[in-house]
C-alpha cells in the first residue's frame, strides 16, 4: 500500500510540474504575440505612430528577458529557468533590442526613430 502510495504522489508531482510548464510557456507565448502585434501595428499605421503597452514582470514567478533575433525575424521570450518560446514579427526593420527586468518594471514603448522601430522602456 505505502508503494502504491508513493507512485501516486511521484506521478502527481510529475504532473503538476508539466502543468505548471505548460502554463508558463502559454504565458510567455501571449507576451510574445502582444507585443509583436504592437510592433506590427506602429509599423503599419506609419512614422509618426507609437504605442505604449504594459508587459508583466515575470512569468510563473520567474524573471524573463525578451529580445529580438533580427536574422529570423523572431522575439525570444527566454525565461530565467532556461525556457524559451519564440514569436514572428512582420515587421523586418526593427532595432536590436533587450527587455529585461529593469525594463519591464515601466510601460514599454515602440516607436518610429529614422527609419527602424525601436522597442524600449520610456
Amino acid at each position: 500500500m505505502l508503494i502504491i502510495s508513493a507512485s501516486f504522489l511521484n506521478l502527481y508531482e510529475a504532473r503538476k510540474k508539466s502543468a505548471e510548464l505548460l502554463g508558463s510557456n502559454w504565458e510567455a507565448k501571449i507576451i510574445g504575440e502582444k507585443l509583436a502585434t504592437a510592433i506590427d501595428t506602429v509599423y503599419v499605421n506609419g512614422a509618426k505612430f507609437s504605442l505604449g503597452i504594459e508587459l508583466p514582470e515575470s512569468i510563473g514567478g520567474h524573471q524573463y528577458k525578451v529580445y529580438l533575433d533580427n536574422l529570423k525575424g523572431q522575439l525570444i521570450i527566454e525565461s530565467n529557468d532556461g525556457e524559451i518560446v519564440t514569436t514572428t514579427v512582420v515587421c523586418k526593420n526593427i532595432k536590436n533590442f533587450l527587455l529585461d527586468r529593469e525594463n519591464l518594471k515601466n510601460k514599454i514603448e515602440i516607436f518610429w526613430e529614422e527609419s527602424q522601430i525601436c522597442v524600449g522602456a520610456r
